[in-house]
């Protein structure tokens, strides 16, 4: 299974929020995210698809208690406390046509300020109840922006690399083969030797 790209994006100037724009479907995909200059307390909401429906997780902040959220409009993979300036998130999610769309991820977030403070730790279990297969993806700041340079990017699994596609090699290509010191040309997918 070849891993590649399937979307990207990283803001350019200050932004309302962050959009992976069409990416490759894939059976499994990864999502790596780094959020910086979110406001004090807030959510940093998931869209699949731009779809405002059918969203379900449970999730612990901090090692603390377990809270659950069904039907939701949206995913809460990561909240900003205090003075947050960066965020990282890592997710993984089934994403097979005709099945329901499951994922984990985890996020970390500096912490309020000083050198003491720890950092805030997020982990969430989720389930979109579509059958759909994702083909693009959203995180909006319930409130604030987003600052320059943070991106979005996301990993699918059986996607052709460029590296991995079949060369073209036209008539007349000249190989020069260093084990017997020999050279072959190419004619009607023929090698010759010269």
């Amino acid at each position: 299974m070849a891993w590649g790209t399937a979307g990207s994006t990283t803001t350019t100037s200050s932004a309302s929020s962050m959009d992976s724009g069409t990416m490759s479907a894939s059976k499994f995909n990864q999502i790596l995210c780094h959020v910086s200059g979110l406001s004090a307390s807030t959510f940093c909401e998931t869209k699949f698809n731009s779809s405002t429906s059918g969203y379900d997780s449970v999730a612990k902040q901090n090692n603390g208690t377990d809270f659950s959220r069904l039907s939701q409009s949206d995913l809460n993979m990561f909240e900003s406390y205090g003075n947050t300036t960066g965020a990282f998130l890592v997710s993984y999610f089934s994403n097979i046509s005709g099945q329901e769309k499951l994922g984990v991820s985890s996020s970390v977030r500096e912490a309020n300020s000083g050198a003491s403070a720890l950092p805030e730790f997020d982990e969430v279990g989720y389930v979109w109840n579509t059958t759909d297969q994702i083909t693009s993806m959203s995180f909006t700041p319930q409130s604030g922006t987003i600052d320059t340079d943070s991106n979005l990017s996301i990993i699918g699994s059986n996607i052709t690399t460029a590296s991995a596609q079949d060369a073209t090699v036209t008539d007349g290509a000249i190989f020069y083969e260093t084990d017997n010191n020999k050279e072959y040309v190419l004619y009607n997918n023929t090698w010759t030797e010269l």
